[in-house]
Parts: C-alpha cells; structure tokens; sequence
C-alpha cells in the first residue's frame, strides 16, 4: 500500500503506523472523550487485583484499556496487564498475563450477513476479537434473542467490552458479528 501511495504521490505514504482512533485529528483521544462524553472519566481510582485487592491508585480509567501493560505505574515485581475495567466502580483490575486469557466471549448488538444463528443451534466459525486478530476456531451459540456466546477452542488474549467480534465461516465469508460486552 505504501508503494502504491509513493508511486501517486501522495504525502502519506511514509506516514508512521497510527493505533489512535481515526476521527479524532487534534488532541488525544482522552481530551476527545472529556469534551465529548457526560460522566466524569478522569477521577483517579483505584487499581486492585482479581480478588479486590487495592494496589495503588490510577489517574481515571479513560487512560486505561484491556490489555495495556505500559504505562500503568506499578511496581508489582511481575509483568502487570489490564484486565478489566470496573466504570462503576471507578476500578483497573490488574492480572499477570495468564489473566487475560478466556475461551468464553458473549456478545450482543448482533447483525448476520450469510446466514443467522438460530438458538439450540452450535455453529462452528472463525472468529476475531480485534482488527489485528488473525481469528482463532470457535463454537457458536445463541442464548439470547439478541445474544450469542463464543466459546473458542484455545482462550483468546484480551478480548474487552466494547470490541467487536466478527465470525467466519470456513471459506472465510462473514457470517455476522456483535459487540462484546462480557468475557470470562
């Protein structure tokens, strides 16, 4: 794509590699929330582990997404992740690695392509959790009207509430997809 954008001339050809959130051109994604959203985001918290533990205080879990490592400011004497936020609680659960791993996924917000799945129903499919998830074999179940639990056949790393979660089938055709709201 580079090369295609260098031979049209075109100034973003050699443009670095962006993670940030597209429509967001001035600031960061984090003053774009403050001025954009109703609740307040930035109130320091605490961080706590899996069993609800406090080990330290963060600076607003807007700063914070679901497999973050760096940046956390801990010193825990071992690699630590985001494994979850707590909006309610104004919580950062914080897990070693291993902790952010799961087969069980739900979704909901559901939209079908080629075909639905229907309850009583198990669909195999090939699922990604995130733009850059080559997708891992999974199960398909509906448990709701508008529900459906993805039960991979290895635990995934990291899938977060508010992704979205695509499903495959095995020519590669989209089946459908909805948006996480729940993985354990």
């Amino acid at each position: 794509m580079r090369d295609i954008a260098r031979k049209a001339g075109l100034n973003v050809a050699d443009k670095e590699d962006s993670q940030e959130i597209c429509f967001v051109t001035e600031g960061s994604y984090t003053d774009y929330i403050e001025e954009y959203s109703d609740k307040d985001l930035t109130m320091a918290g605490n961080f706590v582990d899996e069993t609800g533990k406090v080990l330290g205080q963060h600076k607003g879990i807007i700063h914070y997404t679901v497999g973050q490592r760096k940046g956390l400011g801990l010193a825990l004497g071992y690699p630590a992740y985001v494994k979850e936020i707590r909006a309610a609680a104004n919580e950062v659960v914080i897990s070693g690695e291993e902790g952010l791993y799961t087969q069980d996924v739900f979704c909901k917000d559901l939209c079908f392509m080629s075909r639905e799945v229907v309850e009583g129903e198990d669909v195999s499919a090939q699922v990604k959790i995130r733009y850059h998830h080559a997708g891992a074999a999974a199960s398909l179940q509906r448990i709701a009207d508008d529900q459906i639990k993805i039960n991979f056949a290895e635990p995934v790393r990291a899938p977060a509430p508010g992704q979205s979660a695509v499903f495959y089938d095995e020519q590669g055709h989209i089946i459908g997809g909805g948006k996480i709201f729940l993985a354990k």
